[in-house]
């Protein structure tokens, strides 16, 4: 029996749109409070020195729905925030964390290790987890 874990979100997406992905998430008592808090920092932060606006854009809304679809399905799964929002510059390639991959796409079921996403074209491809040492995006020094 494969413990992979599927969400529909194209029934989920339009009411996330409709409300704005990137304003800060209202409470709520099943999602990991420190990913609201960081949602909320995301929604209120710039972007950080040398990154690109409507890049930081999209990770900032990729990372809210991401949250609101999947806030109970990926921690039971063993996924941890530094998996799903992490970064470390330090990495020779930058590891980044599930939703700096997901790039406008959706994200379409889980595994423990590794997540299926979606493109906007219908084009899907895989994201393993990285060792959970990374820093969740929130925590980098923003502009404004």
């Amino acid at each position: 029996m494969s413990r992979l874990a599927a969400f529909d979100p194209d029934q989920f997406v339009a009411a996330i749109e409709n409300r704005g992905a990137t304003a800060p998430p209202r409470p709520h008592a099943e999602m990991p409070m420190e990913w609201q808090r960081g949602l909320v920092r995301l929604a209120e932060m710039g972007p950080p020195p040398g990154a690109i606006k409507e890049r930081w854009e999209q990770i900032v809304r990729d990372a809210t729905l991401f949250a609101w679809a999947w806030y109970d399905k990926a921690p039971a799964l063993g996924w941890t925030t530094g998996n799903i929002f992490g970064f470390d510059p330090k990495q020779p390639a930058g590891f980044i964390g599930l939703v700096l991959d997901i790039r406008g796409g959706r994200v379409v079921a889980m595994e423990p290790t590794l997540a299926a996403i979606r493109t906007p074209t219908g084009y899907h491809y895989h994201h393993r987890h990285m060792p959970d040492a990374a820093t969740p995006v929130w925590a980098l020094r923003g502009g404004r």
